[in-house]
Order: C-alpha cells, then structure tokens, then sequence
C-alpha cells in the first residue's frame, strides 16, 4: 500500500509538470501494462506514434485555431468591438502565440529526454525508467531517421541516375543503339528534372537519330551549360528533325557562338534534303573554307559526286565543268589523308572519281596500308588493283582472307560480296554461315545472291524461312524469287504481294518495286499497288509512286483506277489533291495559284508539285515565274517522267530557251503521253516542232 501511495504521487509530480495533451500521452505511456513489446504490439506503437505527433499541435495552437475558425463561421460576432478581429487573432497567431508554443513544448521535451533519470529503486524498477526514456526518445528518433533515410535515397537516387546517363553515353560510343536508350531511360525515370539527365537522354535520341529528338533537347532548362559538341548535335537534331522555325534558330545560335562551318554544313545538308543541290554545294564549300572539319570535306565531295555524276561519263567526254569537279574532288580526298575520314574518301574516290591509272593505283596502295577489315576502302582498292593487273583475282583472295577471318558478320559479308563479284558464290557461302544471315539483314541479302548465282532454290526457300532479323519484306522477296524458279506462280505471287505490303510498312515501297520488276512480276506488282491506293492511311507514300510509275509506261488506266480509288478513300490528301489539280489544267479549267504555292512550301523537295504549279503560273501567263519555280531546286531533265518533261519543254519554250525546250522533249515516245498532255506540247512547242 505504502508503494502504491508513493507512486501515485511520483505520478501526480511528473504529470503536473506538462500540459493536459502531453498528460494523456505521457499516462498511456506509463500504465502501458505490457511493455515496449507484447501481443497487439503494432497496434499499440501505431496509438504511441499518433499521440507523439498531437505534441507537436499544443494545446494552445489547437484553441486558436478553433477560436479563428469560430469567429468565420459566426457573422454576428464581426462588428463586435469587445473582442479582437480574426486578423489580429491570426498575426497574433503566427508571430506570438505558434513560435512560443513550440519553443515552449521542445523546452519542456528537452528537459524530459536529457534530464536526470530520477531513479528510485524503491519507487520503480530500473527497466520502467529506461523504457520511459526510450519511449520520450522514440518519436524525435523515428522522425530524425525517416528523413535521414528520404535524405540518402534522394542522393542514391541521383547519382543512379547520373550514373545511368553517363553509361548511356559509353553505351552510344561502343554502338549499342538499344541499350543506350534503355539505360537513358531509366536514369530519365529516376531523375526526370536533373539537366545531366535530360542532356545525356537528348544526346542518346539524337545520336541513335530518333525523330522525336528535338523534344528531349526542348526539356533542358534555359541556361543550361552545353559543350562545342552538344551544342552542334543539338543544333544538327533541330535542323534534321525539327521544323523549319527550329532550324532557323538552331542555325543562327551556331553563328551566334561563332560555330559558322557547323552552321554551313547544317545549311547545305537542309538543301540537300530539298533537292537544291547547287545551293548546297555552296553552304558546303563555305563551311569547307569556315573550317578545318574532315567531316565537311567528305560531305562536299559526296555533294559533287552526286551534283555532277562525274563517274557517269567517261574521261574522254568530260566538260571542262566536270574536268575541274574532279580536280576539286581530288584535292579533298589527298586533304583527307591521315583523318579518321580517309578511308570513306578514298572508297569514294576509287568508286565514283575518274582518275588516271597512276593516282588510282596510288589510293590504292595507300588503303592497303590498312590492312584491317573496319577500312572501307580496302575491298574497293583490292578491286582496282586487279582490274590495273596488279594481282590476279585468286592473288587477292589470298591476301584478303587472313584480314576478314575473324572479323565482324557485316565485314564478312562485305568480302562476301567481293568474292560474288568476282564470280566465286561457292566460296561466298563458305564465308557467310545461314546463322549469320538469320542475325543480319546485309548478310541475308549477299547469301541470298550467292544461292541465286549457284540455282539452290531450296536452300534459298528454308533460309527465307528460318530468318528472324531479316525484314519481312526481304524474306518474302526470297520468298518469291525462290518459288517463282521452283514452278510455283501461286505461292510467288502470294510471296510477291506481302512483299510489297510488308515494304509499305517498313518505308521501303520503292525499292521493293524495283526488286519485282526485276523478277518480271510486273503485273503483280502493279495490281497490288492499285489496291494500296484504296487505303487511306498510306496514300501520301503509295499514290506518289503509283503516279509517276503508271505514267513513265503509258498505263493511263492504271493511272486512272489509282486516283480514282485513291479519291474516293481521302480527297485532301496533298498527292492526291495536286494530281487532281494537274488534271484540271490540261482540261482548261482554273486552279487557285495559292494553293499550287502552299503545296510547294509544304514540300519543297516534291517535283510533282513544283511542275503543277509551275504550269498553273504559265497557264496564267507568268512564264517567268514559272521558270523561277526551279530556281532553288536542281531538276535533272533527262530524269523527268514523260509528263515532267513536257511542262519542262513548254516553260523553255515560253522563256525562249529552244535549245532546252528540244533537248526536253529529245527522243521522247508520243505513246507515253495522254491525249491532253500531247495537245498540250503541240500547242506550247508549236516553233519546234516539225
């Protein structure tokens, strides 16, 4: 009893000393007859946590607030004078009442944790006391580790971030393109705000060359610190990828920093893109002079292989023009020399320039010096020295083949190709396993030739079969060429068609059509190009080359039932539009000049809508103007379909130019022109016809 009493009154000291809040939990604490630890533990630490955080309300913060949220809610008491505003309540609140009661309350929980144990061994055991430390200690200790734990997760969490950024990087250099999407991914989840992430996950897009790029580089905070080369991929992104609000200003930040040779070199590849190849050619010339950039060297010879076609003449008929495009082309591959890029120059040069003996011979030579099968002009130079007489063909095989026994399955297929084009697809095949030819498609397609070359059909058909990297598009051509020289027309033209319907889908309709008529599966071809003119989705890819096919071989009712069936699925498309325009002026009826001009602003690269509306503008007496439509764009008449090079010969002869109004229309076959097209030239070429 005499126990009993001492403690009740050790109790009624110790509650006496805090508020009636602090009373209740410091009670519930101390009458907790089963310990820290116990049957319904978890239900009992859960009421200790919730009441440990009442002490941080006090009592007096609670009426306050209650008095405040009284007096709003009660109109009767707000014009009364006896009693202070809610407004006075409130300042009092925030910078009296609030900073007094916590600094009162963490003095009182101070004194308690760090003062004297006051242990009485006649009052209570040791264990209580202790346990009533602990559980004055527990709230300030789980809160001080929850955000100690949030502190160091944010910083793991950062720096795995970083980490995956910086990986993703490496990741990019060694060309794992997958991986380094995956790992910018993750560090881009992790950290979505972080400008190290945001800039490695817009240099990862832009490298592996996604289209949505420009939107990674428009997440980077403004201010951001970008280096020389990320600012040039960002820049070369924007001009690839962005649209054309983009590219300007992408381009005129370059000139800002004073990065000229970067921006001419986006220029020139932006008129490329375009067609205009002159003008490109001068951007690139300035960004050669700009600069002592390899890379834009190599850009400007490819610009005037591909301008001038010096490679498509002969030495002897060369212009003076062409004579000095090959010099200049010259001088920029011998300037390559000892860069990274000499061998892509010198297998352009051995490739595609016309050069005397003696300097092919010395390129050659030179290439040899690299005896590795990462060199790409090795394969080349190995062709010329034996086309000079250097080797013979068994010689170099011989010299050629320690040099890509180990290499990688591209290589090998690379030399494969060599071996086929010097007439040896037994040895092709020895090279390239059909293991290797399930993993790459370049691989695939060089086997595929060289079971061609020996007739093994069978083989070609399990192979078509078992690959799995592949395009679908290229195993239903082997598919179909297989079939087709085994005596099955049913399964090749089955094959021939979900060629071409696998090729819309993967972009590459126009070089599935060149592989058909090469098998002479034209009818096939063109029948399941006429039934794609009916689907609406693909129109803009389908009917463009529809167009100009049926209409470079005369097949004006094929013509006729593609843009009917093309018409009749979306009348707006802007293909589908300007072949109804075209129609509408051989017929004599008037089209707006601005909408002819928007659709040329839409896509400048687009031939078909420059010749419509160049005819709409010489059809309203602009002749002019409508030579000045070609102004910014490089035509190759001798490329044009039929239709093209009628409107061509009409500008000409409107312009006065007869010499290239004749040389337009030059050998061309009255039967692949329509009733209203040859009406048409009669009439505009009238002087220069017989």
């Amino acid at each position: 009893m005499l126990a009993r009493a001492m403690l009740k009154n050790r109790k009624s000291e110790i509650f006496g000393k805090v508020s009636d809040c602090e009373t209740d939990v410091l009670r519930w604490w101390w009458d907790d007859p089963q310990g820290l630890f116990g049957p319904g533990f978890h239900r009992r630490w859960f009421m200790h946590a919730l009441n440990a955080f009442r002490l941080l309300i006090p009592s007096r913060l609670r009426r306050t607030v209650k008095d405040l949220w009284r007096r709003a809610r009660t109109p009767a008491d707000w014009g009364r004078d006896d009693r202070p505003s809610g407004m006075r309540l409130l300042v009092e609140f925030i910078f009296l009442t609030f900073p007094s009661t916590v600094r009162e309350n963490f003095i009182l929980w101070w004194k308690q944790a760090t003062g004297p144990l006051d242990y009485d061994p006649n009052i209570e055991p040791l264990s209580s006391c202790l346990r009533r430390r602990v559980k004055i200690w527990a709230p300030f200790l789980a809160i001080v580790f929850i955000l100690a734990g949030a502190m160091a997760l944010h910083r793991y969490a950062g720096w795995r971030a970083r980490d995956f950024a910086a990986r993703a990087l490496r990741s990019v250099e060694e060309g794992h393109w997958h991986l380094a999407r995956l790992q910018a991914s993750s560090a881009y989840t992790l950290r979505s705000r972080d400008p190290h992430v945001l800039l490695a996950r817009a240099m990862v897009e832009s490298l592996v060359g996604n289209p949505s790029a420009p939107e990674a580089w428009e997440e980077l905070p403004p201010g951001t610190f970008l280096s020389r080369d990320e600012f040039r991929q960002r820049a070369k992104t924007l001009s690839r990828f962005g649209s054309t609000e983009q590219h300007r200003k992408a381009l005129e930040q370059l000139d800002r920093v004073g990065m000229l040779a970067d921006a001419s070199g986006l220029r020139a590849e932006k008129f490329t893109t375009y067609g205009n190849l002159s003008r490109a050619i001068i951007e690139a010339r300035k960004a050669v002079a700009d600069g002592d950039n390899p890379e834009h060297k190599l850009a400007l010879a490819r610009l005037l292989v591909w301008r001038y076609g010096p490679a498509a003449t002969p030495a002897a008929r060369m212009t003076p023009e062409q004579i000095a495009v090959v010099e200049e082309i010259v001088g920029l591959i011998e300037a390559l020399e000892g860069t990274p890029q000499e061998g892509a120059a010198r297998a352009l040069g051995l490739a595609k320039v016309p050069v005397r003996a003696e300097k092919a011979r010395a390129w050659a030579l030179a290439a040899w010096r690299d005896p590795s099968p990462s060199n790409p002009a090795l394969l080349t130079a190995a062709a010329v020295l034996v086309k000079l007489g250097d080797f013979t063909p068994e010689e170099m095989k011989d010299r050629l083949h320690p040099v890509f026994k180990n290499a990688s399955v591209p290589e090998r297929a690379a030399f494969a190709g060599w071996l086929l084009s010097n007439g040896w697809p037994q040895r092709a095949l020895a090279v390239v396993s059909a293991k290797d030819a399930a993993q790459d498609p370049a691989t695939f397609v060089v086997r595929a030739d060289a079971l061609t070359a020996i007739k093994r059909w069978p083989v070609m058909l399990t192979m078509a079969e078992e690959a799995t990297n592949a395009p679908a598009s290229l195993r239903a051509l082997t598919r179909a060429l297989a079939a087709k020289n085994l005596g099955r027309p049913g399964e090749c033209k089955k094959a021939v068609q979900d060629a071409l319907r696998s090729a819309l889908r993967e972009g590459t309709l126009a070089e599935c059509l060149r592989a058909v008529d090469a098998m002479n599966e034209n009818a096939v071809a063109d029948e399941v190009l006429i039934e794609l003119c009916g689907q609406a989705g693909d129109l803009n890819k389908v009917f463009p080359l529809a167009r100009d096919r049926f209409s470079r071989r005369g097949q004006f009712h094929s013509l006729d039932q593609a843009f009917t069936l093309a018409a009749s699925q979306a009348t707006q498309v802007a293909s589908v539009k300007d072949y109804a325009r075209y129609l509408d002026l051989l017929a004599g009826r008037p089209v707006n000049l601005e909408d002819t001009a928007a659709a040329v602003e839409e896509d400048p690269g687009s031939t078909d809508y420059r010749m419509t509306h160049a005819l709409a503008l010489l059809l309203a007496g602009r002749s002019h103007d409508a030579r000045a439509v070609f102004d910014d764009i490089d035509v190759f008449v001798y490329r044009l379909s039929p239709t093209h090079r009628v409107i061509a010969a009409a500008i000409f002869a409107a312009t006065g130019e007869m010499p290239a109004a004749v040389a337009s229309v030059r050998g061309l076959n009255p039967d692949l022109l329509t009733k209203e097209e040859y009406l048409f030239l009669r009439r505009s070429t009238m002087r220069m016809m017989p």
